[in-house]
Order: structure tokens, then sequence, then C-alpha cells
């Protein structure tokens, strides 16, 4: 098994670990938000706030378009609450709390430690190299050697570590399987420190694996917004209108389903993610249940014909129709929950106005319904580009 294999398979292994028998890695990685959300208790959500203080903390890479992912996580584990706007779902207000012994709870005081005692060591054996070096420059130089060991425990990081260290007195350093933008003396430096720190058994040691396991779970964090590497990638997010969706679950029958299913697998072999909003998922159950609503001889469009022509049961458009979000989530598209009232700090990329105007111009829609269901994601998509524009489909950040 290649190095980068083993890192892949070890980081989903933590995950697994984590999962504790949910089938939803945001579970998983749900408590290292805590801290990050109880620090901003009472405040309005911002998932772009929320997004750079996880990038910060933990050397992660992600975006506030994947802190949006976790909102339905966030709001079942009693972390935000929705603002009550005209009678509609508004905003969230963070209403988390962080008790006793959460995982993380003092990681930045235990960073600043780490940094200090990093420095201190520093000086003792190279006190040339500390006197041209600042203490923050060594600190990141450790940070990023950390987050690049495969080790998920204090115990783990021991076993690492020392097993290099037995085997070869200068291969300390090489212990790291990916490149971590550290020079070889640097490296040298943080092995060094990281053996001396583990050996003593301080409460450091337990820092470092916390830091060494945040670099594992980056990967599965990146990959929970793009879940396949492939030869082009794109960070694209495509959300569904309903018809294709519908096309997609294969309920509109065979030719349809057949032109757009390799389409969406090819688009996630790229690393696009699909999704969809749950206003679309509620416009499926609603053209659902109209069609099963009516006898038999009276129904019309693409699903009656498929019915008729034997395509696809009618039991399982039944089942869809009772729980689409369950139907798409097998075929890996992700439900976006978000509506016109959220997140006020993006409205001034498409304000409300700008929403009336398109709601205007919708006219391949004659119900007001569909029409607002449009007008609703567009603005919704054109929100979370803020302001960002390209021609190109797979630089566009988001789509329809």
């Amino acid at each position: 098994m290649t190095g980068a294999n083993a890192r892949s398979f070890k980081a989903y292994a933590v995950v697994e670990a984590l999962l504790n028998g949910s089938a939803d890695i945001r579970e998983a990685l749900a408590p290292f938000f805590q801290p990050l959300l109880a620090f901003n208790n009472e405040k309005i959500f911002d998932p772009s706030l929320i997004a750079s203080s996880a990038n910060d903390s933990y050397s992660w890479s992600i975006t506030a378009d994947i802190v949006e992912g976790f909102i339905p996580t966030f709001v079942s584990a009693g972390w935000l609450t929705t603002i009550d706007t005209n009678d509609q779902s508004g905003a969230y207000r963070v209403s988390c709390y962080l008790p006793d012994g959460t995982f993380h709870s003092n990681l930045p005081e235990d960073l600043k430690s780490l940094g200090s005692a990093f420095h201190e060591f520093v000086v003792g054996i190279s006190p040339i190299s500390a006197a041209s070096r600042k203490s923050d420059d060594l600190l990141n130089s450790l940070l990023r050697w950390i987050v690049s060991l495969e080790a998920y425990s204090d115990d783990d990081l021991h076993k690492e570590i020392t097993k290099t260290a037995e085997s070869n007195s200068r291969s300390i350093y090489n212990v790291v399987t990916v490149n971590s933008g550290v020079s070889q003396d640097d490296q040298f430096l943080c092995a060094r420190f990281c053996q001396s720190v583990v050996n003593s058994d301080t409460s450091l040691a337990k820092t470092i694996a916390d830091v060494a396991r945040i670099g594992l779970l980056t990967e599965a964090v990146n990959d929970f917004a793009r879940p396949i590497t492939a030869i082009k990638k794109t960070n694209v997010a495509i959300y569904l209108d309903t018809p294709v969706a519908m096309d997609l679950l294969d309920i509109s029958g065979a030719a349809a389903r057949d032109n757009i299913r390799p389409i969406i697998e090819r688009l996630q072999r790229m690393g696009a993610s699909i999704r969809i909003f749950d206003t679309s998922l509620s416009e499926i159950q609603r053209n659902l249940a109209a069609l099963l609503r009516r006898p038999e001889p009276q129904r019309t469009g693409v699903t009656a014909t498929a019915i008729r022509r034997g395509q696809v049961l009618e039991s399982y458009v039944r089942y869809v129709a009772s729980n689409p979000k369950q139907a798409l989530d097998r075929l890996s598209v992700q439900t976006v929950a978000r509506n016109l009232d959220q997140f006020p700090n993006d409205h001034r990329f498409f304000s409300q106005h700008d929403y009336e105007v398109l709601y205007s111009n919708v006219n391949w829609h004659t119900e007001d319904v569909p029409r607002a269901h449009d007008a609703e994601i567009v603005t919704n998509i054109m929100r979370m580009r803020r302001g960002s524009y390209s021609s190109d489909i797979f630089e566009s950040a988001h789509t329809f």
C-alpha cells in the first residue's frame, strides 16, 4: 500500500471510529465545531466566520458552503435555533454552551502553550536558529509537521514516533508520509521536540495527538464536500431542479434516467457536489401527491406514462413521494436547507428587490408556487456566490 493510500485508509479508519454507529460523517465531525460555535454563543450564525475559525484552529481547508451543510446537524444538537421573521424561518442564532471536558475545549490556549514550549526547546538545542525565528513562525512549522503525521491519539503518536526513532536515529522526521511544507531542519526539530514531549508524558502530548488527528480528519472533511477525487477537479456545487431530480430518481421513465445519470455520475467523479434545496423536495412531493390522488385514467405527465409502460412501479413512486430526501441520499445528492430570510449578510449580493424583479420575469411558469420556487432557488444561489462570477460553469461555485 502506498503512503498516500495508507494515509487515506487511516483517515477513514479514524472517521469510522468517530462515527460510532452513525451513518452521517457530519455527526462524527460536529464536536470539532462545538467550541467554535460556543465562542460565538448568542450571536447570529455566520458560516463564513465558523469556516475561518475552523481553518485557523485546526489547519483545515473548508469553506462556508461546507459549514452550511452541517446546519441540520447543529440544529439537531441544539446548537442553533431559528430566528422567526414574519412567521417564516429566518436566520439562525447560536445557542451553544461548552460543557467541561469537551474535545478541544481549550485547544487555542493549548496551542499557545505548545508554541512556547517548542520555542524554549529550540532555544535549548539550537539557540542560533531560534534567534532568527519568531515564536509564531516556529509554531506554524510545528503545526504543519504535526498535521502531516498519521496519528490520532497520544498512544498512537507515541508508537509512531518511538518506532521511527528506534529504527533509525536520523529517520525520526521521516515519519511524515505526505508533504508537510516544512524544511528538513525544521522537521528534525519538530520530531525531536515531539519525542521529548511524548516521552515526558506531559499534557502537551495530548495536544500534539489532537492536532495530528485533526490532520487526518481534514481529508474526510474535504471529501465530505467533494467525495471523489478525479482527473479533472472542480469545486462546483450543482443544485438540481425538480424535473432533473425526478429523472435521476428514475420516476420519469428509462430514457430520462439513462440520459441524466451518466452526466451526474461524471460530475461527481470530477469532484462536483450534487445538491438539492429542500424547497425542491417539497415540490417533488406536491407533484407526486397530486398525481397519485388522481384516478389512473386521469393521470398525465412523464411519471404517469412511465407507470403505465411498466418502467416504474407505483409503489416506488409512492415511496419517493413520502421521502424524496432519503431516495436522493442513496444517490449521493445532498439536501440543503435554505430560505430567503437566512444569512442577512449575503442579501447584499442579491436583494429582496432583485428577487421580486426575477420573480416577475419567470414567465416559463403560469402558477405562483413554481414561479416562487425557481426565483427563490436562483436568489439563494446568487447569494451563495457572494459576488463571484465566472463564465466557466466549473469555476462558478454554485449553479442551478
